[in-house]
């Protein structure tokens, strides 16, 4: 049985990993890094850069109300069975200093 197989079995869908990050690298002033997607199951940020990033649903995003993942592989995942609706929301990220890049990937609801 495939990871697809299972899929079906557990969801009745398949689904696709998509980089659908509108952002190319994350700057000192908030930015949207994905836009709302009810198909969106899942998605996976690792930030990459020598700086803090701070990312956020739903609005602007500061270092006081953001979840920071640290330099150099600070990393978050969002999963609809751990979070419910949070990976289907508009995120929001913004870099401590400088710019940031990171790698974003989701994994999508394929018709």
């Amino acid at each position: 049985m495939s990871i697809q197989d299972l899929l079906n079995e557990d969801i009745g869908a398949n689904a696709a990993p998509v980089e659908d990050a509108l952002l190319s690298t994350i700057a000192t002033a908030s930015g949207q890094l994905l836009t709302p997607n009810p198909n969106r199951l899942a998605f996976i940020f690792v930030n990459l850069s020598g700086v803090d990033v701070y990312l956020r649903p739903h609005g602007t995003v500061t270092a006081s109300n953001g979840i920071l993942l640290a330099p150099l592989g600070g990393s978050l995942t969002v999963r609809w069975r751990d979070d419910f609706m949070m990976p289907s929301e508009d995120w929001y990220a913004l870099a401590a200093s400088g710019t940031a890049n990171f790698y974003l990937v989701s994994l999508i609801l394929q018709p």
